[in-house]
Parts: C-alpha cells; sequence; structure tokens
C-alpha cells in the first residue's frame, strides 16, 4: 500500500473504496483515511466542502467516481470491500480507545474498616 509521510513523520494512508452506492444519477464510494487531519486534508485537495464529512461508523466523505479518480492522483489507496471492512475495524477500535473517559472523576475504591 502506498503510504504519505504526515507532518508529524507518522505514515499515514488515505483510502477509497470502490464506487457503488447510488445518490441520483452519482454512483459514490468513500473517502477514510488513517487520522482526521490527513482526511481532512485529502478533502480539501479535493475541494470538499466540511459540511460533507460524516462520523458513522468512521469519520469519512463520501464522493462520486471523479473526485475518486483526483483522490487516488494525489496519493489516495484503492481497497476492496474486505480490505475497507479491516480498516473500519482498525478505526472504530482507534476511536474507542482515544475517546475520553465519559462521567464524574473516577471514585476511588472503598475501604472496609480502618
Amino acid at each position: 500500500m502506498a503510504a504519505q509521510q504526515s507532518r508529524r513523520g507518522l505514515v499515514v494512508t488515505v483510502y477509497v473504496d470502490r464506487p457503488k452506492h447510488r445518490l441520483g444519477r452519482m454512483v459514490m464510494c468513500h473517502l477514510l483515511a488513517d487520522n482526521m487531519d490527513e482526511l481532512h486534508a485529502m478533502a480539501d485537495k479535493l475541494c470538499l466542502r466540511r459540511a460533507w464529512h460524516q462520523t458513522c461508523p468512521v469519520p469519512h466523505y463520501d464522493i462520486c467516481k471523479a473526485k475518486r479518480q483526483a483522490a487516488i492522483r494525489l496519493g489516495a489507496v484503492e481497497v476492496r470491500l474486505h480490505e475497507l471492512a479491516v480498516i473500519v475495524r482498525r478505526l472504530k477500535s482507534d476511536q474507542v480507545r482515544q475517546t475520553p473517559w465519559r462521567g464524574s472523576a473516577k471514585k476511588k475504591p472503598h475501604r472496609s474498616g480502618a
């Protein structure tokens, strides 16, 4: 797989799957990335509106076939359905680990006796 060097020196990849979802007369596909900075950077290069950004099940953009071809020219990696499923599972797992604990401050365990 091709990868890009991020500003922080990490290797990240932007992915596109095969077009298959209809939206009117267009056939759409998904644009995903290893992190949000790279996802939005590619979206900016493709002139995508931030309003088109979606978060479920993982952060992504739905893009048309013409934008898909442009993304590939800019370095996005084409993936098949089973590869996309693996990427989505990994990104969802990363989201869970990075989500701050919700709720009030953790309570110290109660000690019986003293």
